[in-house]
């Protein structure tokens, strides 16, 4: 009966509201006992990580590192080409002293 009423309110057929909250109520109790047993599994034997997930994880964090010092190391190269770029094109305002 469930599956049921499930393919109606999918299909959005004309559903009574109790039946809507019976079907959001064994939603919400299939969720919890997953989530439970969830966490029971990550007391009991820890993270789930392989070996090799832990090697992908750590390539990845290893790039993104890198990448992320090369767009410092190109930033910073360029801000002072850009800045002067700009002053001998007169497009910087200039200062005015007080």
């Amino acid at each position: 009966m469930a599956h049921y009423n499930r393919e109606r309110i999918r299909r959005g057929a004309t559903v009574d509201k109790t039946v809507c909250r019976k079907n959001l109520g064994r939603l919400t109790r299939l969720y919890l006992k997953a989530e439970q047993e969830r966490q029971h599994n990550y007391l009991k034997v820890g993270r789930c990580t392989g070996l090799s997930l832990r090697r992908s994880l750590f390539v990845v964090e290893q790039a993104m590192l890198v990448s992320q010092q090369q767009h410092a190391r190109n930033r910073n190269n360029e801000t002072p080409r850009r800045e002067c770029s700009a002053i001998s094109a007169g497009l910087v305002p200039k200062v005015l002293h007080f």
